[in-house]
């Protein structure tokens, strides 16, 4: 398995959150490739993948909070 690089892993993180797969919580290994604890800038992995799966999360609640006040109009 390959190691994932940091914009690879926002990636991955930001879309699993979108549709809600996975979790918060950093997986080791994700769609065949290995997550390090920590990168060689010394940013945690943990930490990219919370902040990109929470952008995401927080995108599509906004997202269905505008339909469901559209449907409403």
């Amino acid at each position: 398995m390959a190691t994932l690089n940091v914009h690879q892993l926002y990636h991955f993180a930001y879309q699993a959150g979108l549709q809600g797969q996975e979790s918060m919580t950093c997986p080791r290994s994700y769609r065949g490739w290995v997550i390090p604890e920590m990168f060689e800038d010394g940013e945690l992995a943990m930490g990219v993948w919370r902040t990109a799966y929470a952008e995401a999360q927080e995108w599509v609640a906004i997202h269905e909070q505008s339909e469901q006040e559209a449907a409403q109009d």
